[in-house]
């Protein structure tokens, strides 16, 4: 009998238990939601009151450089927005997607001014491909800008996506790069002002000043470029063409026939 009882009061309490656990829980969730709603209902309230703020409503939009103000109306930010929502990472985006535009920072200047720097991309050269021409930077990226009275050196022999708008050949882009480093380190330009350069062969480049024409190869162009300035520093403007690509150099000075340089 005793065990029974024992057993019928082990049931109640854990009856009990079980009771006071689901009291617990609804209590908790009860809670949650009472806490939860008084969270959402305040931060709406605090939102609004922000939102209208008139401290915080954007009274000076200012671009760097000031010439591309006229990108507020791509923007499409107005005065009077409030500077606590606007969202500067889409903002961003929109001004990196433009091809001319090569980094963008946007900065939040409380209470009520909004600053962008932008930071262009430079017209490099120009590159010819089936009869029409586009504008590049170094890094190959196809520029909008393209003026027809540029003063760029002019390229040939490198391939465009025009669908998606970019280079296909970007490894004669470093060559050009090294090319142009060498031609500036060595100044070349005091003999030989280069006004186009072909290279769809890359072991026979053609750089010319539109009168005259010197061939290289993208090997070594280092040594070929030094060995270049030094021939130009002795003979001046008095040649026609000038072949680097091999060990000895080609000269045809006008007039005269070919000579071999060697050196």
């Amino acid at each position: 009998m005793e065990e029974r009882i024992k057993k019928l009061e082990e049931i109640r309490i854990r009856s009990l238990a079980r009771k006071r656990n689901k009291i617990k829980a609804f209590l908790f969730l009860f809670l949650f939601f009472i806490i939860s709603y008084g969270f959402l209902y305040t931060k709406k309230r605090i939102l609004n009151l922000l939102w209208n703020l008139e401290i915080f409503k954007i009274k000076h939009i200012k671009i760097y450089p000031e010439n591309k103000i006229e990108m507020l109306k791509f923007l499409e930010i107005e005065e009077e927005q409030n500077l606590l929502f606007i969202d500067i990472k889409s903002l961003i985006e929109k001004i990196n997607s433009l091809p001319e535009i090569e980094e963008c920072k946007i900065k939040k200047v409380f209470p009520s001014t909004i600053e962008i720097h932008i930071k262009e991309r430079k017209p490099w050269k120009i590159l010819k491909y089936e009869d029409k021409s586009f504008l590049i930077d170094k890094n190959g990226i196809i520029l909008n800008n393209y003026n027809e009275n540029s003063s760029l050196i002019v390229i040939y022999g490198i391939k465009i996506n025009e669908k998606e708008s970019k280079i296909e050949e970007s490894e004669k882009l470093i060559i050009l790069s090294e090319l142009e480093k060498w031609y500036n380190y060595f100044n070349i330009k005091n003999y030989f002002k280069i006004s186009r350069i072909d290279i769809s062969n890359l072991n026979k480049i053609e750089i010319s000043d539109g009168e005259r024409f010197i061939l290289l190869t993208s090997v070594k162009l280092k040594e070929k470029m030094e060995k270049l300035s030094f021939i130009l520093k002795q003979i001046k403007k008095n040649f026609e063409y000038i072949d680097m690509r091999f060990k000895d150099a080609y000269i045809k000075i006008r007039n005269e026939g070919t000579n071999n340089y060697s050196g």
